[in-house]
This record gives C-alpha cells, sequence and structure tokens, in this order.
C-alpha cells in the first residue's frame, strides 16, 4: 500500500529559482519602498544566476510596481508576476516550494509561513515596526532572534556608512508544513 504520507511531502528546491514577496501599506510595519528596493538589487546581486520571481500583493503600490518592472527590463533574470494577472501561467505555490533562497516582506504572517512551509532559506527584509508590541511584529522578532528566519541586516561601517549583510536561518531548520501534517494526520485515522 501506498504510503499517504508521499503527496505531502516538500519538495527539493531548485538552486536555480529565487523567490521575492512583497506586501505593501499595512498597519505592522513602515513599507519604505527605496529601501525595498535596495534590498532586492542586493539579493539579486549575491545571487545573479538565479531566476528571480517576484510576487506582488494587492497592497504593493503602483509607484512599487512600476519600480519593479524597471528593475525586470534592467535583469534578464527578473520575472514580476503581479498579483492582479489571472492569465499568468507563473503558479505562487509551485515558485515558492521551487525556490532555494525566499524573501518576503514582514507585514504578510501568511507569505512568512508558506516560505518557512517549503525547503530552501528563507529571509525577511529589513523593515521598521510601527508598533513595538504587536503580535505580528513579535511573531517576526521571536522567529529572526531564534534563527528559524534569515534576515538582511544593516551593519554600521562608520558613521552615515551601512553595510547590508544576510543574516541565515539556522542551517537544519524543520520545515514548518503545519497544514500538510494535519492532512497526513487526518489521512492516518481516516484509513482505520
Amino acid at each position: 500500500m501506498r504510503d499517504p504520507w508521499q503527496r505531502f511531502q516538500t519538495r527539493e528546491p531548485s538552486s536555480d529559482i529565487g523567490f521575492i514577496a512583497l506586501g505593501g501599506q499595512n498597519n505592522h510595519y513602515k513599507f519604505n519602498e527605496s529601501h525595498i528596493l535596495k534590498q532586492i538589487k542586493y539579493m539579486l546581486s549575491l545571487y545573479p544566476s538565479k531566476t528571480w520571481y517576484i510576487f506582488n500583493s494587492r497592497r504593493t503600490s503602483k509607484q512599487m510596481n512600476d519600480q519593479l518592472a524597471f528593475l525586470a527590463n534592467e535583469n534578464n533574470n527578473v520575472l514580476i508576476v503581479l498579483n492582479d494577472d489571472i492569465d499568468s501561467d507563473i503558479s505562487f505555490d509551485e515558485t515558492i516550494s521551487s525556490a532555494s533562497v525566499k524573501l518576503v516582506s514582514q507585514d504578510s504572517m501568511n507569505m512568512v509561513y508558506e516560505s518557512l512551509s517549503s525547503k530552501g532559506n528563507t529571509y525577511v527584509f529589513d523593515m521598521d515596526s510601527i508598533e513595538k508590541d504587536n503580535k505580528i511584529v513579535s511573531q517576526i522578532n521571536r522567529l529572526i532572534s531564534n534563527r528559524e528566519i534569515g534576515s538582511i541586516e544593516y551593519l554600521n561601517m562608520a558613521d552615515g556608512l551601512k553595510k547590508m549583510q544576510l543574516k541565515p536561518q539556522k542551517e537544519f531548520n524543520d520545515v514548518y508544513a503545519e497544514v500538510e501534517k494535519l492532512a497526513y494526520k487526518l489521512l492516518q485515522k481516516l484509513s482505520k
């Protein structure tokens, strides 16, 4: 008999694929578009041989989408997938599970946990929080401090001079895959 868990197994990511997911204006973090764009360019420079898929959200501003389109025009390895493009044949779920490196904005817990629910390295953008005691902010800070998720950090080199650096997640992080774990348990109970 075939193991029902097989269909819920996470697959190995492709070393050729990078994934970026952006939110937009929200109640938890300041969405500084120029700061975000610098970090995207930084990530592209670290992994120039990857094909990068950038997904926006309904909260991503037109101005930010225009800047992303310009970035894609300058880089033949960058593809922009707009959330309102229903004709796109590029799947969010396929791409996030195939990407070996993922960069997501901190303003969406769904995007963060979806990224952590597949194999590959996950990083969050450097973003300033609006409220320090907010439940979302506290959860993201816990993930970063426990190194369950990687992050982009800004280090002070000298007065007014900062350097970006990737702070990786723990090497042997468990894939969250909570939905898959629950589905497996349900299948076990139903098959008895």
